[in-house]
């Protein structure tokens, strides 16, 4: 679940140039509530997001002291392309593979700039990481 403002907020301020931006999404009580967006690193010059770790690591921490759980990350794709792209998939892996063994879940949504979220959840399985499209649920405030 998303709250209403959060949605918006990411899916209309994420632009449709340059091609894929993002940032972290933050949660309590199981709701996400909060957002941080990334230039991403700028020393990449692909048409990919590659998130500024540093900067967003800072942002997780005081997250925590705030009481708000990192939830995951979401990116921009351009044009209709709401399906995760295999180096998508590859990052997601890498990033459960590092995540604490309390982490059983983390959203990696793709925001199609101006028009919508599509929700793509990883989950940990009996060692194994699953990454299946989710649906969103915005909740009403």
């Amino acid at each position: 679940m998303i709250i209403n403002d959060v949605y918006h907020t990411i899916v209309g301020s994420i632009p449709v140039v340059p091609p894929e931006t993002g940032g972290i999404l933050g949660e309590h009580n199981g709701v996400i509530c909060a957002v941080v967006f990334d230039e991403g690193d700028t020393q990449n010059e692909r048409y990919a997001y590659i998130p500024n770790v540093e900067r967003l690591n800072d942002v997780i921490s005081q997250w925590a002291s705030e009481g708000i759980r990192f939830a995951g990350i979401f990116h921009s794709h351009p044009g209709r392309q709401e399906e995760l792209s295999i180096a998508d998939k590859a990052y997601i892996q890498r990033i459960m593979e590092f995540t604490p063994d309390a982490v059983h879940a983390l959203h990696f949504p793709i925001v199609l700039p101006g028009k919508k979220m599509v929700g793509h959840i990883a989950e940990k399985v009996d060692g194994q990481v699953m990454v299946t499209q989710e649906q969103i649920i915005i909740e009403k405030e």
